[in-house]
């Protein structure tokens, strides 16, 4: 995945920064919201809880325009964006976070995997 475009537009209304990026993902599929989310921030040299994907558009092929908002501060997010949006980037996040925790214990531990490799060499 690589991001090709980036055009950005103050809107001093809104007390935000409008981000329009193409992202080029040849022989995958569309990337998901949140590793776009990071991929963007990252090349905006932003917080990527400031920023807000409001639309991923797929076209033909393997370029996908990705429609987002960056706000100054957590503050003006909250009071400016749709709740329904916030609330499933909080699932989101949540839904990640349980992935990463059941991968971490599903990971043999050091020592537990040291042990298992002695009893096989025992046998």
């Amino acid at each position: 995945m690589e991001i090709k475009n980036i055009d950005k537009k103050e809107n001093k209304l809104l007390n935000r920064t409008e981000v329009i990026a193409e992202v080029q993902h040849s022989k995958s599929p569309t990337p998901k919201r949140l590793d776009l989310k990071r991929q963007i921030a990252a090349k905006l040299g932003t917080n990527e809880e400031l920023l807000v994907i409001k639309k991923i558009e797929s076209t033909f092929g393997s370029i996908t325009r990705v429609y987002a908002n960056v706000y100054p501060s957590a503050k003006e997010l909250n009071k400016i964006e749709q709740k329904h949006i916030l609330k499933r980037l909080e699932k989101a996040k949540k839904k990640l976070e349980e992935k990463a925790k059941k991968a971490q214990e599903a990971a043999p531990k050091p020592a537990e995997a040291e042990a298992a490799e002695k009893v096989e060499e025992g046998k």
